[in-house]
């Protein structure tokens, strides 16, 4: 994981959400060609700049996509995937439905299965969180007070 990446900060929050998602094709069809991988790669990136999510890494093969997204906390997870997924294989099926008809693949509305994993990345240590609210109260000028939650 790339550990130079920064943290989303807004009015009242600072996140690090990375999430990483897989996507797999309908009955892991080996239907992905490389000009589809970068169309979708392409058509990811769109998608998180639409939702305000960053898209870091893309990978696929050739029945299977893996991304590495950061999302701020006002995005539903379910939602972006939602977005990512639906518009991928619109647009992948608009493109080069000769390679999808050829694998077999016809008979269903979307490219991709309706399964998914989804691995949320950066989580901050219990001892990171601590310090760091600790610190907080400091600058308030109660470094006597303790909260128990972190």
């Amino acid at each position: 994981m790339n550990s130079n990446i920064a943290w989303l900060t807004t009015r009242a929050s600072k996140s690090k959400q990375l999430i990483h998602l897989v996507f797999v094709t309908k009955y892991r069809r080996p239907v992905l060609t490389e000009k589809m991988l970068r169309r979708c790669e392409a058509i990811f990136e769109e998608q998180c700049r639409k939702q305000n999510a960053l898209l870091h890494e893309f990978n696929g093969e050739n029945d299977h996509v893996h991304i590495l997204v950061q999302i701020p906390p006002t995005i539903s997870l379910s939602l972006l995937v939602k977005s990512l997924k639906g518009n991928a294989s619109l647009q992948l099926r608009k493109q080069f439905w000769p390679e999808i008809q050829s694998h077999r693949a016809v008979g269903s509305y979307s490219l991709f299965s309706q399964q998914m994993n989804a691995v949320g990345l950066g989580f901050p240590q219990r001892r990171a969180l601590s310090d760091h609210c600790l610190s907080a109260f400091a600058l308030r000028g109660r470094p006597d007070v303790y909260w128990p939650g972190c």
